[in-house]
């Protein structure tokens, strides 16, 4: 392994292993998602999104900052000790924002961007202007392995958790990039056919990737925590 950050690929799912369920859910299911949240918070200095989980339906004109100084160079720095900090995966720079944090796993997080070099100039002085630090991880499309090895030596970031959605975790995976995988399981079925799990990419290369199992443990509210190692 090149000195990078530890992936953890943490995920809840249903019984039938769904992640993006409709129905209304119960009082334990919330409760076995607060210890989702809990175990997020242990795990890693830094939790990863995908492009589509950020996405919002905020609008912002780039125009205004054309000719705005931006450079291709990365402004992600370490964070106070303690500080988790929120990834977002936008490689052509497509998200929009309120302001620089997340509320996530009930915590404030202050938002990092990890970009491509595809990304117009306007949108990284759109982030320079609220303040949104980016690392640059690749030129035409992400460089996984790089931004572990930029998030590690910038940021100081030891693990890195990556919470979805599919298809990012997909990547992480197919990769050779997700060292752990720990799912906690949810007391509910979701009957749903064709419904997104944990991982889907168009791109099979790479798969099937394969595991040994860690542990296997009881959480409150009849929920499972399972967890496994490359």
């Amino acid at each position: 392994m090149k000195d990078r950050a530890k992936v953890i690929c943490h995920m809840m799912t249903t019984i039938d292993g769904k992640i993006d369920v409709e129905f209304e859910p119960s009082a334990d299911y919330d409760k076995v998602g607060d210890e989702y949240d809990r175990l997020l918070l242990s795990y890693g200095q830094a939790y990863g999104l995908g492009r589509a989980t950020c996405q919002s339906d905020l609008e912002t004109d780039l125009s205004k900052y054309k000719g705005v100084p931006a450079t291709y160079e990365d402004t992600a720095r370490r964070y106070p000790e303690g500080t988790i900090i929120c990834v977002a995966f936008d490689r052509w720079g497509k998200l929009r924002w309120k302001n620089n944090v997340m509320d996530c796993a009930g915590r404030r997080m202050p938002i990092v961007e990890a970009v491509t070099e595809k990304c117009a100039p306007e949108f990284l002085a759109y982030l320079n202007d609220l303040q949104i630090p980016y690392i640059v991880a690749g030129r035409d499309d992400l460089d996984l392995e790089l931004f572990l090895q930029k998030i590690k030596s910038l940021c100081g970031v030891e693990t890195f958790v990556i919470g979805g959605g599919s298809q990012i975790n997909g990547e992480f995976i197919r990769r050779g990039l997700a060292d752990e995988i720990s799912i906690v399981v949810a007391p509910a079925v979701d009957g749903t056919r064709g419904a997104l799990t944990i991982a889907g990419t168009d791109d099979l290369t790479g798969f099937p990737q394969y595991y040994r199992l860690k542990d296997v443990r009881k959480l409150p509210c009849d929920g499972l925590l399972i967890r496994w190692s490359k």
